[in-house]
């Protein structure tokens, strides 16, 4: 009888470690930035490459969020999926149970189990606007403008992040530490910036590349770039 109950006792504490007992409420809070301006939908920016911006739409998913904990243990902090959405400040505040943490990690975009389980509800509902078919599934990040510089009608231009499999899995991961400060701290701040969407790791310009609507090498240069424009703010 002693061995039975210190068994379950056992699979209780695993249990508890990989998915995470509620704790305090934490406030994760997408900071979206141009630069060092706060960004704001159909204001004009100007990229490092000096062409003229301004977005219209900008959204992207957020999956597969873990934390760290001061022990070194992962912890599964939701099974969600959250759509980010500029034009919607509500979205950009996620609300988690979780203890003090060290690191974030999550998914930028969906996981290839969503995009192959059929017609969805929530953020992941195709009236989003943020799905392209049942074999190209899910865009995972998209802006959309203008530029004086995109060479098409009316000079708009639309970036569309997708693509789940092999060789165009546009999915990214993100691993941020939580700042020393904020450890015990109930909201932490991510900053997002933008610009980065264009010169994180590839140079995208618009006067060339206007448009991406597949999953392409374009969407993986883009995917690329975006992963770099997160990060945990100080203060």
């Amino acid at each position: 009888m002693m061995r039975k109950i210190f068994f379950i006792s056992c699979l209780l504490i695993l249990k508890n470690m990989v998915t995470g007992q509620p704790g305090n409420t934490t406030a994760i809070i997408f900071n979206l930035k141009f630069n060092q301006s706060p960004f704001q939908l159909e204001k004009e920016f100007t990229t490092d490459a000096g062409e003229s911006i301004q977005v219209y739409k900008m959204k992207f998913y957020i999956s597969g969020l873990k934390g760290i904990n001061t022990k070194g243990d992962t912890i599964l902090l939701s099974k969600e999926h959250f759509l980010i959405d500029a034009a919607d400040s509500g979205s950009q505040i996620i609300k988690i149970q979780a203890p003090s943490l060290q690191h974030f990690i999550f998914t930028v975009g969906v996981d290839s189990i969503r995009n192959t389980s059929g017609i969805q509800n929530g953020v992941l509902d195709p009236a989003k606007g943020m799905f392209w078919t049942w074999n190209s599934g899910y865009i995972m990040a998209k802006m959309e403008g203008i530029s004086n510089q995109a060479n098409t009608a009316g000079k708009r231009f639309t970036h569309d992040i997708g693509g789940f499999k092999y060789p165009f899995n546009s999915t990214r991961k993100v691993l941020l530490k939580v700042p020393q400060n904020k450890i015990n701290n109930r909201s932490v701040y991510i900053e997002v910036n933008l610009a980065k969407w264009f010169t994180g790791k590839y140079s995208i310009l618009l006067k060339e590349q206007p448009i991406c609507h597949t999953p392409s090498i374009l969407a993986m240069q883009l995917a690329d770039n975006f992963v770099t424009s997160f990060a945990t703010l100080e203060n």
